[in-house]
């Protein structure tokens, strides 16, 4: 059984599965849960934070959460007129267990391989297809593209989005791997983006059933002292299905981009919501079951003497 020390009001670990979670994976860092200016966060499932820091969950300004369930490791923080709306709200509890990490479904990227695009761009409507995506691809102007499903791998670049652009796809998979930590990449959408994403169901026996955006653990977190952040700006409207999981960097929703779905579930390092970006989640643990993203659980724990 593994042990934490009791911060201030430690309270016992109770079970408690729950899908389409927002969590928070940084252990140190203050602010691991940020939302600023308008921006608000309304979910049928749970928010988790593991930072122990006293200000593990942070909102600042007219920012709004609204979920049944928000946990956070350490303190939360609330800022101006920031409104938390919950019927169970707990601070200083065990974390929860990374779900797709070692302790959980460990996840790897795919073995490496040769190149099946590089420097890929598209401008327009396009059709693409699984494969090794070398450099990354960079998306741009006026058109709608369809992914087929499958497993998309971005080798040493990122999925850039920009411009008036639908991305389509069902039953697709991202996955962010390099040659090194640095040349890891990560998503980069501004503009106005309308997308239709859903990952691989349960039972489908795709290698990463119910995970949308897969980052390879190994990307850097920060750079000249500054977190790496994946952003999705502008006007950007996104119906996604599955898991986001980015254990080592940020992912960002600002502007008044809007992200939503019947079961989305966000892990990753930070997560920052800014501006007036709005987050709606509706789904229940059976939908995200269906959907075939993993059940989040805290860890167990006992109090040090």
């Amino acid at each position: 059984m593994e042990t934490v020390e009791a911060l201030g009001k430690f309270l016992p670990d109770v079970d408690r599965p729950n899908a389409g979670v927002f969590a928070w994976l940084d252990e140190d860092d203050a602010s691991t849960v940020d939302l600023r200016g308008n921006s608000s966060l309304v979910t049928d499932c749970g928010v988790a934070s593991n930072s122990t820091s006293a200000s593990s969950l942070t909102l600042v300004g007219s920012a709004r959460l609204k979920a049944p369930l928000v946990l956070a490791a350490g303190g939360i923080s609330v800022v101006g007129a920031g409104r938390i709306v919950s019927d169970d709200q707990q601070a200083w509890v065990a974390p929860i267990v990374d779900p797709y990490g070692p302790a959980g479904r460990d996840l790897r990227v795919p073995a490496g391989g040769g190149c099946s695009f590089t420097g890929e761009q598209v401008n327009g409507t396009k059709t693409l297809g699984p494969g090794r995506y070398c450099g990354g691809l960079r998306i741009s102007g006026n058109g709608t593209i369809t992914f087929t499903p499958g497993l998309y791998v971005l080798h040493d670049g990122d999925l850039q989005v920009a411009g008036n652009t639908r991305l389509v796809g069902n039953h697709v998979t991202f996955v962010f791997t390099g040659s090194a930590p640095g040349s890891i990449g990560g998503v980069r959408a501004n503009g106005t983006l309308d997308a239709q994403l859903s990952a691989p169901p349960a039972g489908s026996g795709a290698p990463y059933e119910g995970v949308l955006m897969f980052q390879d653990p190994r990307a850097l977190s920060t750079q000249g002292g500054a977190r790496i952040v994946n952003r999705i700006n502008g006007n950007a409207g996104l119906r996604l299905k599955g898991a986001l999981y980015f254990p080592s960097q940020a992912i960002e929703y600002s502007g008044s981009s809007e992200v939503a779905g019947s079961c989305l579930q966000v892990v990753a390092r930070w997560v920052e919501l800014k501006g007036t970006a709005r987050s709606v989640i509706q789904g229940t643990t059976e939908n995200c079951d269906l959907a075939g993203a993993a059940r989040l659980t805290r860890r167990k724990a006992s109090l040090v003497e």
